[in-house]
């Protein structure tokens, strides 16, 4: 560049509005195989990403209780539908208490790692999604069997 010396050099800086966010409620039981859900959105219009595999080289890892957990969404392993921009995986939490969670979001053009939050409480007995003083409790029974 006109102006610079030999010695100047420049940088790159990466900025892109593509982040994650969590679907599932923000409370879920210890020890369930739970399906976890997140999307991805545009930071700037808030909207879900909803062609993620137009992300060349997408990868999503979470950062849960020191394992690394994929995610998909080809509409299996606890992923409802497939190339819907919802990704999922199904995880078990065995540790009680407030949790953060570290995404790690890859693809050809970004690298970005987000802190995400979660609470895992301790519940035993049969039971379905419901109000646990006004926390959502998720959980989805194994096996297809249905709780009362």
């Amino acid at each position: 560049m006109p102006g610079l010396s030999d010695k100047a050099g420049w940088m790159l800086i990466q900025d892109t509005a593509i982040s994650v966010r969590f679907i599932s409620p923000p409370v879920i039981a210890k020890g369930t195989i739970t399906p976890i859900e997140i999307e991805l959105y545009d930071k700037k219009t808030g909207q879900r990403i909803t062609e993620p595999s137009r992300l060349t080289g997408l990868d999503l890892q979470l950062n849960i209780e020191g394992q690394k957990v994929r995610f998909n969404d080809d509409g299996i392993e606890g992923d409802r539908k497939p190339h819907d921009g919802i990704l999922t995986s199904q995880v078990t939490f065995n540790k009680i208490g407030k949790q953060q969670i570290t995404a790690h979001l890859q693809s050809d053009f970004l690298d970005r790692k987000i802190s995400l939050k979660t609470e895992i409480i301790d519940y035993s007995g049969t039971w379905t999604p419901f109000d646990l003083g006004k926390r959502q409790l998720h959980y989805i029974p194994v096996g297809g069997d249905s709780a009362d």
